[in-house]
């Protein structure tokens, strides 16, 4: 691989100068394949950039830097449900089900009440946005309940 990028990069040599200087004395232009190589490069970096990192079997949600916001579904015919959460960038998100109150210790968290759980601590939203995959709850009724700096900012039924 290092290889054909290595030739991909070279450059072509010139005709030689009218004094007579050998093609290597002067700089070359790049090549066609050079070119295209550096075409590919942007393209693919553009499209990781505008993507923003959520995955594309998350439920669509609007993004929003000041509201928080919590949206819950089956995407793509998964069985498993998928969230996303969009809110302020900073800022640490829990993000649980079935939970009152949620208290960040280091990397662990107290929920309550004792039948919570925990899906997701996450430090800062990229973009203003995040996204995951639920675990398999029991029964139907539960909540999505989203906590930001340990205030209780977004809820949403967990269809099922």
């Amino acid at each position: 691989m290092r290889r054909s990028i290595g030739d991909a990069a070279r450059l072509r040599p010139t005709a030689p100068t009218a004094s007579g200087a050998p093609p290597t004395a002067r700089r070359g232009l790049p090549s066609r394949r050079t070119l295209i190589v550096l075409l590919i490069i942007v393209v693919v970096a553009g499209f990781a950039f505008t993507r923003g990192g959520t995955s594309p079997s998350s439920p669509q949600l609007a993004t929003s830097c000041t509201t928080p916001a919590v949206a819950v579904g089956t995407v793509n015919d998964s069985n498993s449900p998928r969230y996303s959460i969009t809110g302020p960038a900073d800022g640490t998100y829990v993000v649980t089900i079935d939970a009152a109150t949620a208290k960040v210790h280091g990397d662990g968290v107290d929920l309550t009440p004792a039948g919570a759980t925990a899906v997701a601590i996450k430090k800062g939203l990229k973009d203003c946005k995040g996204d995951g995959a639920l675990p398999s709850a029991e029964g139907s009724g539960h909540e999505l309940v989203i906590f930001r700096d340990g205030n209780l900012v977004a809820r949403t039924k967990i269809p099922g």
